[in-house]
């Protein structure tokens, strides 16, 4: 039998986690310093004394977040965690998945590090809190976010810059809209293959002017050594016109 609600204990937990804990910290540390503790002998060994030094604060500590958990429970329904996911992350999650939060992050990333400044020391807890979940949600196969921090560790980070990113993204849109696709969707294309993609699904096995029929001659059989693609004849095709 369960006994706890292990529905938070994955990404849908992390704003809840992040908050108590920096929370109860914070609280446990105040009641250290103001010495609300059990004072023992000096006789006793010093292990044995700190392990009782922490007691009273501790418990108040998680006494405060069990009332407060009954408050939530009795007042709206909710158990903090979920309290929390409803108010703040899924809000910020939202947010996270837009194309105007990508393209802020990304292009302040790239300035923060012009001017000397590491920029995950900035960035790096919003992540922590928005694309992390995304990348861990991806992984689970719970949803497809294009937005995470695999596309910062293989687009910014990666070439050093956000302009390589920002070209993708523009031919990306052009080919989208080529291919029949309306501004919309084009900003909704997951990114620059899947534009490809269509129009080379749409102009397959055309030898039109424009249309997606590429090959190239092979002077080997590459069925029987591999090889024989590296050694290709410089008669490269391309968009129905001899390129080389």
């Amino acid at each position: 039998m369960n006994y706890i609600d292990t529905q938070y204990l994955g990404t849908q937990g992390v704003f809840a986690a992040i908050l108590i804990s920096g929370c109860a910290v914070w609280l446990y540390n105040k009641l250290m310093q103001r010495n609300f503790t059990i004072k023992l002998p000096d006789s006793v060994p010093p292990a044995v004394a700190q392990s009782f030094s922490s007691l009273i604060p501790g418990s108040i500590t998680l006494g405060v977040f069990i009332i407060l958990t009954g408050i939530s429970t009795a007042c709206t329904g909710k158990t903090m965690p979920a309290l929390f996911l409803s108010i703040l992350q899924a809000p910020v999650l939202a947010i996270s998945k837009t194309n105007a939060f990508a393209f802020v992050s990304q292009f302040t990333w790239g300035l923060l590090q012009w001017f000397g400044i590491h920029p995950t020391s900035i960035w790096g807890a919003i992540f922590g809190m928005t694309w992390t979940i995304n990348d861990t949600q991806n992984m689970l196969g719970q949803a497809h976010h294009i937005f995470s921090t695999l596309l910062m560790n293989f687009s910014t980070i990666a070439a050093g810059t956000f302009m390589n990113p920002l070209k993708d993204t523009a031919k990306e849109l052009t080919e989208l809209t080529k291919a029949g696709a309306s501004n919309y969707q084009a900003l909704r294309a997951a990114g620059l293959g899947s534009a490809e993609l269509l129009k080379i699904d749409q102009d397959y096995g055309s030898l039109e002017v424009g249309k997606y029929a590429d090959f190239l001659v092979l002077k080997d059989n590459p069925l029987k050594d591999v090889s024989a693609v590296e050694q290709a004849d410089e008669q490269i095709y391309q968009h129905g016109e001899r390129k080389f």
